[in-house]
């Protein structure tokens, strides 16, 4: 009672616009994906927006790979998606990255400048 709380955030500069890049590259760890899962899911139900995304998501282990279901129905059925999986702990016959988001996995698979506008 007449206690008072001051609250802040959530800070950063980005604000989407369907169309104002031509790819968006995110990157994402466990729980850290939420923020991406609203862009996603915006350009995703928007046929005229043209942005291709390029998700790299690391999990520790397969079980813990958030929003996986979802994600993978996205980009089964759309090509602006392509999603980039790296675990701490791989399983026999894993196809994605291993390990962290590190300058390796970096190097090879965010856009390197080319003329196209886009925001990792």
């Amino acid at each position: 009672s007449g206690d008072e709380v001051e609250f802040q955030g959530p800070c950063g500069g980005f604000e989407y616009e369907p169309n104002q890049l031509d790819e968006l590259t995110l990157l994402a760890s466990g729980g850290g994906i939420t923020p991406g899962m609203q862009l996603i899911r915006s350009i995703m139900s928007d046929p005229k927006d043209k942005t291709r995304i390029k998700l790299i998501y690391f999990s520790e282990n397969c079980n813990e790979i958030l929003y996986r279901e979802e994600l993978d129905q996205y980009a089964g059925c759309d090509n602006r998606l392509k999603i980039i999986y790296t675990l701490g702990e791989t399983p026999e016959q894993w196809e994605g990255e291993e390990g962290f988001i590190d300058t390796a996995i970096i190097d090879k698979h965010v856009t390197k400048p080319n003329g196209i506008k886009f925001k990792v």
